[in-house]
């Protein structure tokens, strides 16, 4: 447990200190309750400290096999609470990432999002039922009736359960009956930070272009209609705090990064000429939504107490007091918004992008450049936007910036995927040499943002070169 404490539950969070850490201060207190936490528990540890021991990579596995017999008892006895299957299954996807030899289907990912499923059908229900409450005893307005709405925030609490779209927030008070659940371990609060950790790795995995189309459409959670209409409802997902544990400020732009990722998804194998007709519409508005992002500033502020010095939500001891870390926050999602936009630029040509996608990637090396990789507690979350926008330098010098910055981030946070993606970036540099070189020789002319050289069905692009060669990757 103390190897958890020091090291692996420092790299499923971007706070510091252990009270704000979801993992050491909600999930390992219960652990003791549930014999399958606490081979989970031991299987994360065992693989993210191995670093080639053998020895302890076998105890992981055996670890993972112990946890895989425990979650099939628990589901076909009923004994699990959706919380727990919820926990054991993201955990399992996450151990799949972690042990290079076992393959990175993700299948245990994609069954979290049954149990995310039912989690928001309970608070759907529940939702109808305070609504009822409330409108009989006249404590309602016009726009608490409307709950129909295209984004939503699942934003629940011991106190209230939120559901926000169009900018409009509605408070509804719990009624007695629903405070407890049998079904629960957790109360709401500790649900949270499992369907943000959730998304990122739902987002990320599917960032990695490896599922089919079909594949898509039955791991998300909202209903995806890829035929005449391109209307994806997504959920806006929070663990409830300002600064998420894992999508830091970056929660609405993490809904828009899934909306984007799945077009990409559906475009990546089709030509360029024979998209559906409205597909480059819908990457227009999309994009245009990635453009326009900015994080709500001042309301993080408010709610942190930055402006009065103090730390009214968190404490003294908090890791973001007076928003020691915010700028780290807000850059990282910020690089996050730029990765995705070189991805839908490098996937939709006829987008009418205002940036290159070299001078994106640059922008990348910036915002992350300000981040200082001894102290900040976010580099857990850059491997996404180092890979994405090291792809696309093509100066010696901008690569071994980029170099660098994996080796450090490797030291850091030993996440052995991070070797896995440098080999593939090294790949994609040679081939771009190539490409370039064979163009000069033959008198073509190009620019270094020529899509024949960038684009996502370019034989240089990094989704060529795994696809090509096999190779798993995951982006986180």
């Amino acid at each position: 447990m103390n190897s958890f404490d020091n090291y692996t539950s420092k790299v499923m969070c971007i706070y510091q200190d252990k009270d704000l850490n979801p993992w050491m201060s909600k999930f390992v207190p219960i652990i003791d309750n549930y014999p399958i936490l606490s081979d989970l528990v031991a299987m994360l540890t065992c693989f993210h400290i191995s670093k080639g021991d053998s020895e302890l990579k076998s105890m992981g596995v055996e670890f993972m096999l112990h946890s895989f017999r425990k979650l099939a008892l628990g589901l076909k006895n009923d004994s699990l609470p959706l919380d727990v299957s919820l926990a054991s299954c993201f955990m399992l996807s996450l151990g799949e990432i972690w042990d290079k030899g076992v393959q990175q289907q993700l299948s245990h990912l994609k069954s979290a999002c049954y149990f995310i499923k039912k989690k928001i059908e309970e608070k759907s229900e529940k939702e109808k039922m305070e609504q009822a409450a409330i409108q009989c005893s006249e404590m309602v307005n016009s726009t608490q009736q409307n709950l129909s709405c295209e984004n939503m925030v699942v934003n629940a609490s011991d106190e209230s359960l939120e559901l926000t779209g169009n900018n409009s927030v509605v408070a509804v008070a719990p009624s007695p009956s629903s405070r407890s659940s049998s079904r629960n371990a957790f109360d709401k609060s500790y649900f949270n930070f499992l369907f943000s950790a959730w998304q990122y790795m739902k987002v990320l995995s599917k960032a990695s272009l490896q599922d089919s189309r079909e594949d898509i459409v039955k791991a998300d959670v909202e209903s995806i209609n890829f035929g005449e209409q391109f209307k994806i409802k997504k959920i806006v997902i929070s663990d409830g705090e300002p600064i998420d544990h894992i999508l830091g400020v970056g929660q609405v732009l993490f809904t828009i990064m899934d909306t984007a990722i799945d077009l990409i998804n559906y475009a990546k194998d089709l030509p360029d000429d024979n998209y559906p007709s409205n597909l480059d519409d819908e990457a227009c508005d999309v994009y245009d939504e990635l453009l326009n992002w900015k994080p709500d500033l001042q309301g993080i502020k408010n709610q942190i107490g930055f402006s009065t010095g103090g730390n009214k939500r968190y404490g003294k001891s908090a890791s973001c007091k007076n928003g020691e870390f915010l700028n780290d926050y807000i850059n990282v999602a910020e690089a996050y918004r730029l990765s995705t936009l070189i991805m839908m630029q490098n996937t939709f040509p006829r987008l009418p992008s205002s940036e290159s996608v070299q001078s994106l990637a640059i922008h990348v090396m910036s915002v992350i450049g300000n981040i200082n990789y001894d102290t900040s507690p976010t580099l857990t979350i850059h491997i996404f936007p180092l890979f994405i926008a090291g792809c696309e330098v093509h100066s010696e010098i901008d690569r071994d910036w980029f170099r660098n910055q994996l080796k450090k981030l490797y030291r850091r946070i030993w996440c052995a995927n991070i070797q896995k993606l440098t080999l593939v970036m090294e790949e994609v540099w040679k081939r771009k040499t190539r490409l370039i070189q064979v163009m000069k020789t033959t008198g073509l002319s190009f620019t270094v943002d020529d899509y024949q050289i960038n684009g996502l069905r370019s034989k240089p692009n990094w989704y060529q070169v795994v696809k090509e060669k096999n190779i798993e990757i995951f982006l986180g």
